[in-house]
């Protein structure tokens, strides 16, 4: 009947009112979470975990013992990992990431996911740049989540994922330099086997390539026996497929300008407005010019120098002439040894 109806009405309205009321206090303690993970203050870190325990702790209270205080989401176990990426101590900081990943998994109503992972691999990023152990520590956390997927798939690496664990690769200075690689390469052809064509950046981002290259710039071997070239091959080889996928950001732009002479630089990006077709994918920081700028005073809308027509053309013949060059410098090497012997 009809009171029966407008009862239910507001029995319906009164839980979608709690509802509503759990979520805005949901996003006012995330908010505040949210902003001890900007901050760049070493304490913030310590503030973010007493306020995600005071979350954790309302779950084990009656809804009238909790004085309002909401139970932790995904996103608030995220913001309090990535807070710890400021912390002055190291150790406590990894410690009390892999503490709050156990915390997480430990919640009946919560599932770890992938970007709670993610965000323990950045902190590890930060707090262990330039060790040796930070390679070895994010191929430890990427393993967990794939031995975590198979019956999480929520925690399955993703393609953000295997990016952090190659930006691990560049920034470790480990002295197993052939590994360090070797795990970059993986990663990288990973990626590329999930996009379904050359030209395609559906997995692979502008930050993959660029870590990718810079894994290779402080890993790949540089001596006579290894192939002296080898790494600037290598490192070209990635820009030229960067760009093909409209991935050549700022970083990647930077990274090959390094690599090579600047006759070299000039032949293959040319002068003026970088092709559209080559930034058209870019998540990452944007350069417009072949300068690494966005523009400015003296700039042209106008592209000059190079045309994207003839970059094909123009890359096979640094190519060709590299490979005499290797050729040459081989058979030198091979004379000089015969005359050794002569001797």
């Amino acid at each position: 009947d009809e009171t029966s109806e407008n009862v239910a009405s507001e029995e319906v309205s009164g839980i979608n009112k709690s509802i509503a009321y759990v979520d805005i206090r949901s996003n006012a303690y995330n908010l505040v979470l949210g902003l001890y993970r900007d901050s760049n203050k070493v304490n913030d870190g310590t503030n973010a975990i007493g306020l995600l325990q005071r979350m954790v702790d309302a779950g084990n209270q009656s809804p009238e013992e909790r004085k309002g205080v909401p139970l932790p989401t995904e996103q608030s176990f995220e913001y309090t990992i990535m807070s710890l990426a400021n912390m002055s101590n190291a150790e406590k900081a990894i410690q009390e990431a892999g503490r709050l990943i156990q915390l997480m998994q430990d919640q009946s109503d919560l599932q770890t996911s992938v970007s709670v992972y993610n965000a323990y691999i950045t902190v590890c990023n930060r707090q262990l740049h330039g060790k040796s152990q930070l390679h070895d520590k994010a191929l430890e956390i990427l393993d967990e989540m794939t031995e975590r997927g198979k019956t999480n798939p929520k925690a399955s690496p993703d393609p953000e994922t295997l990016a952090l664990v190659m930006k691990a690769c560049s920034l470790s200075e480990h002295d197993d330099h052939a590994r360090v690689i070797a795990t970059a390469s993986r990663l990288f052809s990973s990626l590329e086997e999930r996009e379904p064509s050359e030209t395609s950046a559906s997995a692979l981002t502008d930050r993959a390539y660029y870590y990718m290259m810079k894994c290779v710039d402080a890993h790949h071997a540089t001596d006579e026996i290894d192939d002296p070239s080898g790494k600037k091959d290598r490192i070209e080889e990635l820009f030229s497929e960067a760009c093909q996928r409209g991935l050549c950001s700022a970083s990647v732009l930077e990274m090959f300008r390094k690599s090579v002479s600047e006759e070299e630089y000039t032949i293959t990006v040319g002068k003026g407005r970088l092709a559209d077709k080559w930034i058209a994918n870019i998540k990452g920081p944007r350069a417009l010019y072949t300068d690494g700028s966005r523009g400015g005073a003296g700039k042209h809308a106008r592209r000059k120098g190079k045309s994207t027509s003839d970059w094909a053309k123009k890359k096979k013949e640094v190519d060709d002439r590299r490979g005499q060059q290797r050729k040459d410098k081989k058979a030198k090497k091979f004379f000089k040894k015969k005359m050794n012997v002569a001797n």
